[in-house]
């Protein structure tokens, strides 16, 4: 039997005192619970340059909404000063240098690799569970130089006809 990512993290949260992804929200909502999660294990003082990777399902694979997603969390985390994401077209660039995947991320050296040429401290490792009536978003904040997870964050997406749409468009 298959668990459900969402059910993960509720549980890994639990186990953490962190929090457990809240009820099904729009889009812009979900992203800004994950930012402020996001936000809550990084350290509270100095900038902090974070990469964030696309919203990839659990086969890897990347849609117009896992790219959507990914924008809405770098403008998001952009409003917080400290905070300095790593603009999307510019990891691309050099995930294309090195040929890699934004999936090649989750192993540390390609991690450190890629950090290294933005400088970032931190890279998000996202993901997305299609259930029956939502989408549940995931993040895995790891600190780029020890590989130590500092902390999970996540929430729900009500999946109307738009993001089905989405979800079922530009898949790569």
């Amino acid at each position: 039997m298959r668990i459900p990512m969402i059910a993960i993290a509720s549980l890994i949260a639990a186990a953490l005192g962190g929090p457990a992804p809240a009820r099904a929200q729009d889009s812009t909502g979900a992203i800004g619970q994950l930012a402020d999660q996001i936000a809550r294990v990084l350290p509270a003082d100095g900038q902090v340059r974070i990469i964030v990777t696309d919203f990839d399902d659990n086969h890897g694979v990347t849609s117009d909404y896992s790219r959507y997603l990914a924008d809405l969390l770098i403008l998001q985390l952009g409003r917080t000063p400290r905070l300095l994401p790593i603009e999307r077209r510019h990891l691309r660039i050099v995930l294309g240098q090195f040929q890699l995947r934004g999936g090649d991320l989750a192993k540390r050296d390609n991690a450190r690799k890629v950090a290294s040429q933005f400088h970032a401290d931190v890279l998000l490792v996202d993901g997305l569970t299609e259930l029956d009536a939502q989408v549940a978003l995931d993040a895995k904040v790891i600190d780029v130089t020890s590989g130590d997870t500092l902390g999970f964050a996540s929430a729900g997406v009500a999946k109307d006809a738009r993001v089905q749409r989405m979800l079922e468009t530009g898949r790569q």
